[in-house]
């Protein structure tokens, strides 16, 4: 005649299962803790970063705006060495436009206009080192140096200048000999401001 009780769970059956149980139970405390961890982490990395936004200046809020169009397009105009530096030196233009009227506290709407103030030397090269920013002085005036027109030299703003409202074919040629080098310091431009855009730096 056949039992009706249940056979009891052999020691080491049962010590194996309570082991596994217990195993989980402490991974979903550990699971959880790290979830609470993140939770505190990014409400605290929220808070700072609400904190650094109402510190910032009209003209960093405008030049994170402007960075994130650039960012944007750069990837469509990779296969055309003048849209590349056309694209790079207008925000390259627009950033160094910003500096100059924080640094002499003009407002962005009315700096960035088209018949706004002029990008010189003379004001964007303080306003670049008021900021502490890395870009060297060799860098600016490859971008900005108005009068550097001797031919294999030209600066980025004069073959901006001839390209756009003469088409000057000598002056696109000199841009696709040189794209590599003209963006490399454009480049150098961008960075050096972006670094001055990001969280824990205002101007």
């Amino acid at each position: 005649m056949k039992s009706d009780q249940t056979e009891p769970m052999p020691i080491a059956v049962r010590t194996q299962t309570n082991r596994s149980v217990r195993r989980r139970f402490l991974e979903a405390q550990q699971q959880q803790r790290r979830e609470t961890w993140r939770a505190v982490q990014a409400v605290s990395r929220r808070r700072r970063q609400s904190a650094w936004l109402a510190l910032q200046s009209a003209h960093q809020r405008r030049a994170t705006q402007i960075l994130g169009v650039f960012d944007a397009e750069v990837r469509n105009v990779t296969t055309s060495p003048l849209a590349t530096f056309l694209l790079h030196y207008i925000c390259c233009e627009a950033l160094g436009k910003l500096l100059i009227g924080s640094r002499d506290n003009i407002p962005p709407y009315k700096i960035l206009q088209y018949r706004g103030t002029k990008i010189g030397l003379k004001k964007l090269k303080p306003a670049i080192h008021r900021l502490g920013s890395p870009v060297s002085d060799t860098v600016l005036e490859t971008i900005f140096l108005r009068d550097r027109e001797t031919a294999g030299e030209r600066s980025c703003r004069a073959l901006r200048n001839a390209i756009l409202h003469e088409l000057q074919s000598d002056h696109l040629a000199e841009v696709n000999r040189r794209i590599t080098e003209l963006t490399k310091d454009m480049k150098d431009f961008i960075e050096g401001i972006r670094v001055q855009s990001g969280a824990g730096h205002v101007f």
